[in-house]
């Protein structure tokens, strides 16, 4: 060998400021891939967030809705309930009644 292609050679401090070089790129190349990595996953949490909000207002929707039926349904219940005790009052008392009329009278009842 030359001396000119000794001092060609790369020195060991060249040699370090190279690998120093790979090692700052392949460092920025992960930050950023963090950075990016991290706004997906904010963005993914928002639509989560999102989510879970529209799923409690449907919640409390359906429980008011249950709420309403529920005392619509007792209401029901309660006017049923009155309908056949008036029913049974009125049967109650035109027993007397019909028992009175003879066959000629209208509202007898038929033997």
């Amino acid at each position: 060998m030359h001396a000119e292609d000794i001092e060609s050679l790369p020195t060991v401090e060249d040699a370090h400021l190279q690998q120093m070089e790979v090692f700052a790129r392949e460092l920025h190349e992960q930050y950023l891939e963090e950075r990016r990595l991290r706004r997906e996953l904010e963005e993914r949490n928002g639509e989560l967030e999102q989510r879970l909000r529209e799923l409690s207002a449907l919640n409390r929707a359906f429980r008011e809705h249950l709420e309403a039926w529920f005392a619509a349904s007792e209401g029901y219940r309660e006017i049923i309930d009155g309908v056949q005790a008036l029913a049974q009052t009125s049967k109650t008392l035109a027993e007397p009644a019909l028992s009175f009329a003879g066959p000629d009278q209208p509202g007898s009842a038929p033997e």
